[in-house]
């Protein structure tokens, strides 16, 4: 029998403990699921690809009928403990190993183990919004074990091919480039460092969505404020145009600042700010060159011919 009774699943298959196991990892953006600059975080979905050598579960396929592949549940079979670092999914507190991958063990009969699995990931990652919406982000996604350091777990990327044939473009963001390689990091209180491979995603806004939405309107509303220095007084629409212009840009300054993060302040937010502090600057000259119009003529008081004329 391949799994006896003094098989230990959680066991390192290591039959020389001065070599730690060589675990190959990759992974296959499939798709780009959200980008939350609020959350600082980024969700994506891909397919992880583990490949380790377990010595201690190889067979000899002549002696069970020229069998050389086992798929084998990962509940069975020791399997390298990796997670996503800097996780933040409530609903997968782990993000990695037998919680996260429900997929079988592939083992060959030379010791080949891989597990290949579909995984959503969500993971922290700094976005900068001072040029939305023309602004480019890089996201890293860091992997690696949280309790076997480099003398027992060693890691190393698997080649990285980019765009795969399953990639399903994202239609806010362009992916422009994308790398993985393996290092190693020592963190304080350990003595030895840990291994640890990360993915690397360059990605840039389409904007063109944004820029016929948001920048032209603008434009074309602030604009209109102009208008009201053309109408003639009589009319009675002066004030009226100014207030509907304002509302109409605090609606567009409110409609980006939902999706901006309270600690940044973009350069398309401080052009709207801008943009209403000149409109409500016209509203109040609008406002005193119609009083001076309809003023009727009256005697000026004492007091202010005093002050203009003495002072």
């Amino acid at each position: 029998m391949l799994f006896n009774s003094s098989h230990v699943r959680d066991a390192l298959p290591m039959l020389d403990r001065s070599q730690p196991i060589l675990v190959k990892f990759g992974f296959d953006l499939i798709n780009i699921v959200d980008v939350n600059a609020k959350q600082q975080a980024i969700t994506v979905y891909g397919w992880v690809r583990q490949m380790w050598n377990n010595s201690l579960l190889t067979w000899d396929p002549a002696l069970f009928g020229g069998l050389d592949i086992l798929h084998v549940s990962a509940k069975d079979v020791w399997v390298p403990d990796i997670l996503l670092f800097y996780n933040v999914d409530e609903q997968d507190q782990t993000a990695g190993g037998r919680t996260t991958y429900k997929t079988d063990v592939i083992m060959y009969s030379n010791g080949t183990n891989k597990w290949r699995s579909p995984a959503l990931l969500k993971s922290i990652c700094k976005i900068k919004v001072k040029f939305f919406p023309f602004d480019s982000q890089t996201c890293k996604l860091k992997f690696g074990s949280f309790s076997h350091d480099i003398t027992t777990l060693d890691m190393s990327p698997m080649n990285l091919t980019f765009p795969t044939r399953y990639y399903q473009k994202n239609g806010e963001w362009s992916i422009y480039d994308i790398d993985i390689v393996g290092s190693h990091s020592q963190y304080n209180g350990f003595p030895n460092q840990f291994a640890d491979v990360t993915l690397t995603i360059w990605m840039r806004r389409e904007s063109l969505d944004y820029f016929i939405n948001l920048i032209i309107p603008c434009c074309l509303i602030s604009s209109m404020i102009f208008l009201g220095f053309v109408l003639p007084p009589e009319s009675g629409e002066r004030i009226g145009l100014s207030i509907t212009v304002l509302l109409a840009m605090t609606v567009f300054q409110q409609l980006t600042s939902e999706i901006m993060p309270a600690y940044d302040f973009p350069l398309l937010g401080q052009y709207y700010f801008a943009i209403v502090l000149e409109i409500g600057a016209s509203l109040v000259v609008t406002t005193m060159i119609l009083n001076f119009y309809h003023r009727t003529n009256r005697k000026m008081p004492q007091w202010l011919r005093t002050l203009i004329l003495n002072w």
